[in-house]
C-alpha cells in the first residue's frame, strides 16, 4: 500500500476555480483500479491551501493515476496558471 499527500497552493485570485476543478477530479479518481482512498482537505488558516491525500494499492495503481489524462489535464497544463503543488 502506498499512502501519498499532495500539496497544492492555488493563487488567491484562483481558488475558487482550482477549487472547483479539484473536487471534480475526486469521483473520477476514485473509481480508478488500485484507489483505496482519495480525498481533498482544505488548510484552515491558509485557505487556498489543500491536501490530496491518497491510498493507492500498489506502486503500479498510483503509476496508471498519474499517467491519466485527469491527471495530465489538471496537474501539468494548469499548474502555472492556477497553482503550484509539492508532493511528500
Amino acid at each position: 500500500m502506498i499512502k501519498v499527500v499532495a500539496k497544492v497552493v492555488a493563487k488567491p485570485e484562483k481558488v475558487n476555480e482550482t477549487e472547483t476543478i479539484m473536487k471534480s477530479l475526486i469521483p473520477i479518481t476514485q473509481k480508478e483500479k488500485g484507489c483505496i482512498s482519495y480525498e481533498l482537505f482544505q488548510e484552515t488558516a491558509k485557505r487556498n491551501t489543500y491536501f490530496f491525500v491518497e491510498t493507492w494499492g500498489s506502486k503500479e495503481a498510483l503509476d496508471q493515476h498519474l499517467s491519466n489524462d485527469q491527471y495530465d489535464t489538471f496537474f501539468k497544463s494548469r499548474r502555472r496558471t492556477l497553482f503550484r503543488t509539492a508532493r511528500g
